[in-house]
């Protein structure tokens, strides 16, 4: 199951067409858990248990994350996702969007809402 594109721009892409597709910062901060639980549940169905929320939470806590965890701790979640390598976090065009060449926990991405930064983490 794909996602289609909302915008309908013709171009069969699964991704967002413009910011307003997005999340921002106060949308993520109100929005209802039972939606965010239903969206995780997606994610992880079709993805065959490989993206989604409750995996990167799974992951994160496995590399020693926490509320407010230490900046190597954010390498080492990047890193085991696939969004930090060679010592760079990648830009949001070298994101991956199918099963067998992303990570596990690759995905969703935090790149379209605003609170990813390439400055923040380097």
């Amino acid at each position: 199951m794909k996602p289609s594109n909302s915008q309908g721009d013709g171009t069969g892409s699964s991704r967002p067409s413009s910011s307003e597709d997005c999340l921002d910062t106060k949308s993520l901060r109100n929005f209802p858990s039972t939606d965010l639980l239903t969206i995780d549940q997606l994610w992880v169905k079709y993805s065959e248990g490989k993206f989604g929320f409750s995996v990167q939470k799974r992951i994160w806590e496995s590399v020693g994350g926490k509320l407010n965890a230490e900046h190597e701790i954010a390498l080492k979640f990047g890193s085991k996702i696939g969004w930090y390598i060679n010592d760079n976090w990648i830009d949001k065009d070298e994101l991956k969007f199918t099963i067998d060449n992303a990570n596990e926990g690759h995905l969703p991405s935090v790149y379209s809402t605003g609170l990813y930064s390439n400055s923040y983490y380097n």
